[in-house]
């Protein structure tokens, strides 16, 4: 697969890439970024939300191996590390541009959290980042340079566990994305699949049920046990009791800026439907 890219795009990955050739680690490309590669420039699926970051799933040994790619990173003199964030690199040049490094693997404790250092005081949720490495899609930027970039299966799962930790921030944008690849699903290259796999039989032949459950499938295939756990948990928890559901309103009614409002915005779902969705995707992990 090959997409287009922005410049400052391109110099924030081939930075990403030389700082772990130089020390030994390795990494996918996640979030927004992976997201608009696969269903925007492979599918044509506008995604009506522009990203002035680039996400990093980092796979490193240790915080010292850590330390010494994001050190990489900043010598070579297009990204400075952000004072306010130990995560965060800001481009030099292009405001409002910067990258986000996410470790994971070994450094990662047996909740799947990693504890920033010195103190330990910022913790970050890494469950999922070890199966949407290992599932990444490598994307051709030209001939001398192939990424690899997550999944459309994990994105959703990742997105599923980000909306757990941030449910409560102002924005929704995580129930926004969860959205976009519910509804999406079918047209980024699976509309065969749902008869194939025999999905549309099992909903009914209603091809955007069909289609849901045929993402919780693919998530399904990606998932460790531990990670299993997790996502089962937060799904029974949501759809338990669906009218107290967060997850159900806010999918059904989060606008593209991630707001939430009293009406649905932006040709927004039902509740109704986002129960359905959510309901097809959870019934899909199972089959």
């Amino acid at each position: 697969m090959s997409v287009q890219i922005e410049p400052v795009q391109r110099a924030a990955l081939q930075a990403v890439d030389a700082a772990a050739r130089a020390t030994g680690a390795d990494w996918f490309v996640a979030g927004a970024t992976a997201r608009d590669w696969l269903l925007q420039g492979l599918y044509g699926i506008d995604t009506l939300r522009a990203t002035k970051d680039v996400d990093f799933g980092i796979a490193v040994r240790d915080w010292d191996a850590f330390r010494r790619l994001r050190q990489a990173i900043a010598e070579a003199g297009e990204f400075a590390p952000d004072p306010r964030a130990a995560h965060r690199l800001n481009h030099q040049r292009v405001r409002g541009f910067h990258i986000d490094l996410v470790p994971f693997g070994p450094l990662a404790g047996p909740g799947g959290e990693v504890a920033w250092p010195p103190d330990r005081a910022i913790v970050m949720d890494v469950t999922g980042f070890e199966e949407a490495f290992e599932s990444a899609i490598p994307i051709a930027l030209d001939v001398n340079f192939v990424v690899r970039a997550a999944s459309l299966p994990a994105l959703a799962m990742m997105k599923l566990f980000a909306w757990r930790d941030r449910r409560h921030e102002a924005l929704h944008k995580d129930a926004w994305d969860l959205r976009l690849l519910l509804t999406s699903y079918e047209s980024a290259g699976n509309a065969e699949r749902i008869y194939d796999e025999g999905v549309m039989a099992l909903e009914e032949f209603v091809a955007s049920r069909a289609a849901a459950r045929l993402l919780g499938r693919d998530v399904s295939r990606l998932l460790r046990p531990r990670s299993r756990a997790a996502l089962l948990s937060l799904l029974e928890a949501e759809l338990s009791d669906p009218d107290s559901s967060a997850l159900v309103e806010q999918i059904a009614r989060v606008s593209v800026a991630g707001g939430i409002g009293q009406a649905n915005l932006d040709g927004g779902l039902q509740e109704a439907h986002a129960l359905a969705m959510l309901t097809c995707f959870r019934a899909g992990l199972d089959d």
